[in-house]
């Protein structure tokens, strides 16, 4: 029988040498004899449930937040009842997790690619960025032809499960080297057969700092695995759905559901609103922005209001964004 109070020293000792908001901790021995492979998954958890205000939390409680994407894209969002998360493989940085695993390789769980392909995010801003004309400058809202949608969450963070929102930032974090050092160490103890190591929440948040995206002040919606051990996904397939613009068939995204209004209509209930899914956050649309030189959308102001009430079961706000030129 392998020596369960070493192992367990071993894991506090690791707990105890981060000193910043991510915890250890260990999903249980693989043993072999009298050795053992040690699991370390990093966490948020306990950021959330003790409401901590930390590096990898963001408080929605009260605010909203805003997505920049096209006209059409908005539609398509409002006809589908749902956002759409994309998972890594269809990001435009192709070196996100890849940076953040730089040494680690040898104690990762999961393949890099493969850990990209079932991790989901959903890119935010703050709505402090509203009136900020690199945002409606930039290709997320076409140039300046596109929609801010501003965004509630209506359930509390603490119901969430497997969902972090974070700020992303554009460096390593700072405590990865204390990390690796820790899992060289312990993977050295004659004891211990090996060390697998799962930090894709963590990774999932930190980008090249390459002078490219860093003006993005992205907030990002993250999961890893949101399906891993839910009853209610017998097949994966079936929730998981492929980009249909895209030629790699490793590129998905997960529907996220939006708030729809109980009093909504039931003959308009239809295939295409997805059930709320427990443990899931719920995204309501609070308001649509739009450039106030964007004439087609001031031509079809009143058509776009309606849809969305048709399909949401409530009326929003269309509001134009006035820039000072003077």
């Amino acid at each position: 029988m392998y020596n369960e109070k070493l192992y367990d020293d071993l894991i506090e000792g690791f707990n105890q040498k981060v000193k910043s908001d991510v915890f250890l901790k260990h999903r249980g021995f693989n043993s072999f004899k009298e050795l053992a492979i040690i699991n370390f998954e990093m966490s948020l958890e306990n950021i959330q449930q003790r409401k901590r205000v930390g590096r990898y939390y963001v408080d929605t409680k009260e605010k909203t937040f805003l997505h920049f994407t096209s006209l059409e894209a908005l539609m398509s969002i409002v006809n589908e009842r749902s956002l759409r998360m994309y998972n890594l493989l269809g990001v435009n940085d192709q070196e996100e997790y890849k940076y953040s695993a730089e040494g680690f390789n040898k104690y990762l769980r999961h393949d890099v690619d493969w850990v990209k392909e079932h991790s989901f995010s959903l890119s935010l801003t703050d709505h402090e960025n509203l009136e900020s004309e690199h945002f409606w400058n930039s290709e997320y809202s076409s140039n300046g032809k596109g929609v801010a949608i501003e965004l509630s969450f209506q359930n509390e963070q603490k119901d969430w499960e497997a969902f972090d929102i974070s700020p992303v930032y554009y460096e390593k974090n700072p405590d990865t080297r204390v990390w690796l050092e820790e899992l060289d160490k312990i993977s050295k103890v004659k004891e211990v057969l090996g060390v697998q190591f799962d930090p894709s929440t963590v990774f999932g948040f930190h980008k090249v700092d390459s002078g490219k995206w860093n003006n993005e002040k992205e907030v990002r919606l993250y999961t890893a695995f949101p399906l891993s051990g839910r009853k209610e996904f017998k097949d994966r397939h079936e929730w998981i759905c492929y980009d249909p613009y895209s030629f790699d068939r490793s590129v998905q995204y997960l529907p996220l559901p939006l708030y729809v209004s109980p009093d909504l209509d039931e003959t308009l209930k239809d295939v295409c609103a997805n059930p709320r899914i427990p443990g899931f956050p719920v995204p309501k649309i609070e308001a649509v922005h739009f450039k106030s030189d964007n004439l087609k959308i001031w031509d079809y102001k009143d058509q776009i209001k309606a849809y969305i009430s048709k399909r949401l079961g409530y009326w929003i706000d269309l509001e134009p964004v006035y820039f000072d030129r003077s």
